[in-house]
């Protein structure tokens, strides 16, 4: 079961957004934290049978992954030290507004289960229009280079870099890539690999 917090799990151009959120309300007071990121299908159905087959209050009418399943959500609130603040209307407004102006979809405005610490940029897509592959206009999915892929994947990825280039420029100098003429290879090789 996936929940995460983690805001990097979020599409780049949310987590941006997200990051500002935090600034913005910063900046009038109110410290505000990430509670929900990426969910995955069956955190999404545990949230649902609350107060429906689990105790507890309902607190959605999404049975099926949403925006959270595509990096397209976040849920916040408000703390005053250590202690998050559920129940406190003027912060909300102010977060509510605040997110609004960065061009957020904010779940205080919905009429069906008010929201009041969601988040989301969707474009209007519904759960089922981005679960059936539709995406915001705005959508894309930048290619990573080898030097981006070897930062995401090795154990040490200075060293793997500083030994590609050393191994590539001695053999340059050499006037032959010999054994080496792999490593013009390497960049389509990990990429497929990475890509799987």
């Amino acid at each position: 079961m996936i929940n995460s917090r983690d805001i990097t799990a979020l599409h780049p151009r949310l987590q941006s957004l997200c990051r500002k959120l935090i600034e913005a309300c910063k900046s009038r007071g109110i410290d505000i934290i990430v509670t929900s990121t990426l969910r995955d299908a069956e955190y999404q159905a545990h949230l649902y049978a609350q107060g429906r087959t689990r105790p507890g209050s309902i607190v959605t009418n999404a049975k099926y992954i949403g925006p959270h399943g595509f990096g397209l959500a976040f849920d916040v609130v408000p703390v005053v030290g250590n202690v998050a603040v559920w129940n406190n209307n003027s912060f909300w407004k102010i977060i509510g507004e605040e997110g609004k102006k960065l061009g957020l979809e904010w779940g205080g405005d919905w009429k069906s289960i008010i929201d009041k610490p969601h988040f989301q940029l969707t474009e209007g897509l519904t759960g089922a229009q981005l679960r059936a592959g539709k995406r915001p206009s705005w959508w894309e999915v930048k290619a990573l280079d080898w030097k981006e892929i070897i930062y995401k994947v090795a154990s040490n990825p200075e060293q793997w870099e500083v030994a590609i280039n050393a191994a590539v420029n001695m053999a340059k100098a050499d006037g032959d890539l010999g054994a080496l003429e792999i490593l013009k290879y390497l960049p389509d090789l990990i990429e497929k690999i990475y890509r799987g």
